[in-house]
């Protein structure tokens, strides 16, 4: 395990930013097993990739709607716009306020009762793109409360379960991450795996080991497991895949760790590059193998195999 180096840590909070110019957040959008199937970064690809709503296709609430048109979308396209209508930033905003309704509705970890990436984000790029404001969070919040005011609605038919959307199913695979496994792997060490930053090497935990700038990379083995299982820092390590109707297809690595020393920096605040260009190598094999351990009880169904960490004493 490499080593930690203190240098500028207090400066570091806000050096990492998880959606920098490179567009990353925290997660990649859903792509249709028609493309490339594959998971990206941003609004699909060139091959047909498309993405799902997190509260499943089509109109929301009206009254959710009509909320998020008057309230909601004024306030994010005066602070968000300038990344999130076309980029580089996670594609979830419109000039026009119901395009804007639909496209938040449709991408990845927007439309979620507790933990919608608009209120956990915090500041990133760098400390140029800001946290939401008190007021702001309220008004993210009513908005969300319209949208799952009428959730459930009617009983479902008697006759098969309803299949699971592609968050159920996620959230599904977060379940059946097994602590045995995480500390098999050793998966901790990714907490000091190192950046170059203002010429110091760096460790990960120095700007996520809380939670911060869209990733959880904590040197407390636990908190670090027990993060990674819920989304939207699962989505770190796998994604989902979908059908060309839509609907859920596979789970698959997302590998996000790994991509995040290779990608091609763009313009304005990109990643800091990695330390010898990419994390450890016996780090990114332990990795793959997390994900395959992980995907192979799920696919089994025998997440109960999974093992919990241990209690406090």
């Amino acid at each position: 395990m490499k080593g930690l180096t203190c240098l500028g840590v207090v400066a570091l909070c806000a050096c990492v930013a998880a959606c920098g110019s490179n567009g990353e957040e925290t997660s990649s959008t859903w792509t249709t097993s028609s493309g490339s199937g594959s998971t990206s970064d941003g609004g699909g690809d060139a091959s047909g990739s498309t993405t799902t709503s997190s509260t499943g296709s089509g109109d929301g609430p009206a009254d959710a709607k009509a909320f998020f048109m008057k309230e909601v979308h004024p306030t994010l396209l005066d602070t968000c716009g300038g990344c999130h209508i076309t980029g580089p930033g996670l594609s979830f905003l419109a000039e026009d306020a119901a395009d804007a309704y639909d496209k938040a509705r449709s991408a990845p970890g927007i439309v979620l009762k507790e933990k919608s990436r608009l209120l956990l984000k915090g500041g990133h790029s760098g400390g140029e793109a800001p946290a939401l404001t008190s007021t702001q969070t309220d008004v993210v919040t009513q908005w969300l409360a319209l949208e799952f005011a009428n959730a459930g609605g009617d009983d479902p038919p008697a006759g098969d379960p309803p299949a699971l959307t592609p968050l159920q199913q996620m959230q599904a695979f977060g379940n059946c991450m097994s602590y045995a496994d995480w500390t098999k792997y050793e998966l901790v060490n990714l907490a000091n795996e190192q950046v170059i930053y203002q010429n110091n090497a760096v460790p990960c935990l120095s700007c996520h080991g809380t939670g911060q700038s869209g990733a959880y990379i904590s040197d407390e083995p636990i908190a670090f497991f027990e993060a990674s299982k819920k989304m939207p820092y699962l989505f770190k390590f796998a994604n989902a895949t979908l059908t060309a109707d839509g609907t859920f297809d596979d789970v698959v690595n997302a590998n996000r760790f790994v991509e995040k020393c290779v990608e091609n920096p763009m313009v304005g605040n990109p990643h800091p590059p990695c330390v010898n260009g990419q994390i450890d190598t016996q780090l990114i094999q332990d990795l793959q193998s997390f994900f395959e351990d992980t995907k192979k009880r799920w696919a089994a169904g025998k997440c109960d195999e999974a093992t919990d960490p241990p209690e406090a004493e």
